[in-house]
């Protein structure tokens, strides 16, 4: 049954700077590292001129005559956000998501089938299409039997294709791959099974599975098997914390002051909200706009002390983003990344009026977040939002 799917977008990094910015597209792009000394993603464009992941930048820039290449310092809050769009849109079509890393994921399609009346080829170009439309990010999809197997495919599927392992040409695919192609496989296994004469997958696969545990252990048994389509793996969820959270709005080009200052305000309590239900605090704040062209202007402020209070995230924020708002001009989007969070543990009291404020701001907070949950958001909320129009009965739930 090939009810596994590994998604993987395609050279995500580069793609979230074009999908930020659409004057990028088709040129060839290189995203650095925060020193700017090598590449650490490109374009499609930039690749199929050489450039490679870790590729010294000077080195780089030698393929291209003058003005070919653009060169992006990375923007992780950026890519913290398209990733977590691009899981949402993962959650609408199963529940069984597995998070591999910030651009990949695993997908258990399994019983789906009845409800979309659909393959689940066609499952995969349905979510392919989704993600390309709403956040205008390419992704690969493979389908298989097992998750070692799909994810071989995703690659073989690279650029924005969608390939399936058919169980029954499980050969037929394998006779395509090498070894190194193999999740697991690294370069010392690759050299072992060479040492016992094995240079095909199929060679591997035909072996006995005595041989393979003698060979290569337990591990080497568990991918025997997933090479043959037989599921080692299961598709788990990962409930883990958050590393960070973030909010994004988009409007109309504007340099009204006040509509940009209730924006801002407007993340800070849906971010702060969202804090306070998974018990976590806060160390630092990023907040920004995005200019006229797209470019990006903020400033990371490092807090006081972690809290998770509204009150204490505006005050801090307020006058500095004031400042980053006559620098901007017109303005297209406003945003809001919290990061450095940590569960919210007992604190000790400060011997400083000042850092205990957070803390007495939070016991008020938490009852109008009752209030909020019961009678829908911004039931209780700052006086400057007041004339923010928003859906009636609109429970915190429903805002992202």
């Amino acid at each position: 049954m090939n009810n596994i799917l590994h998604i993987d977008a395609d050279s995500f990094f580069a793609s979230v700077e074009v999908a930020n910015n659409p004057l990028l597209r088709g040129k060839a792009v290189c995203v650095t590292g925060a020193q700017g000394g090598c590449v650490l993603a490109s374009s499609y464009e930039a690749k199929a001129k050489g450039v490679t992941t870790g590729m010294p930048k000077f080195k780089a820039e030698k393929l291209f005559k003058k003005g070919e290449v653009i060169f992006i310092p990375t923007t992780f809050g950026r890519y913290a956000q398209y990733s977590e769009k691009m899981f949402s849109i993962f959650h609408m079509f199963t529940p069984d998501v597995e998070e591999a890393s910030v651009d990949e994921a695993y997908l258990d399609m399994h019983g789906l089938r009845r409800l979309y009346r659909k393959s689940y080829s066609e499952m995969a170009r349905d979510i392919q299409a989704r993600v390309k439309s709403s956040l205008d990010l390419p992704v690969s999809v493979g389908v298989g039997p097992t998750k070692t197997l799909s994810k071989m495919a995703s690659k073989y599927a690279k650029p924005f294709g969608v390939y399936e392992v058919p169980k029954k040409s499980i050969q037929d695919f394998l006779a395509t791959q090498e070894l190194g192609h193999v999740p697991g496989f690294g370069k010392p296994s690759v050299a072992l099974l060479h040492k016992y004469g094995i240079q095909t997958l199929e060679q591997f696969t035909s072996l006995s599975e005595s041989n393979v545990q003698q060979m290569m252990g337990k591990m080497g048994v568990i991918l025997w098997n997933e090479l043959q389509g037989v599921p080692m793996y299961k598709v788990e969820q990962r409930f883990e914390d958050p590393k960070s959270l973030s909010r994004i709005r988009s409007f109309s080009l504007t340099d009204n002051k006040d509509f940009l200052l209730q924006q801002l305000l407007q993340h800070i309590v849906v971010c702060s909200y969202k804090l306070r239900k998974k018990n976590l605090i806060a160390s630092k704040m990023f907040i920004y706009v995005r200019t006229k062209h797209f470019e990006q202007k903020g400033i990371e402020i490092k807090l006081q002390s972690p809290h998770m209070s509204s009150m204490s995230l505006a005050s801090e924020a307020i006058p500095r983003f004031t400042q980053i708002i006559v620098q901007a001009g017109l303005v297209r989007a406003t945003g809001l990344i919290l990061t450095n969070l940590r569960k919210n543990e007992a604190r000790q009291a400060s011997l400083f009026d000042s850092d205990n404020v957070p803390l007495a701001q939070e016991v008020l907070l938490k009852a109008a977040d009752t209030l909020n949950d019961k009678y829908g958001m911004y039931t209780v909320r700052p006086a400057s939002l007041f004339d923010l129009p928003v859906r009636k009965n609109q429970l915190p739930w429903m805002l992202n």
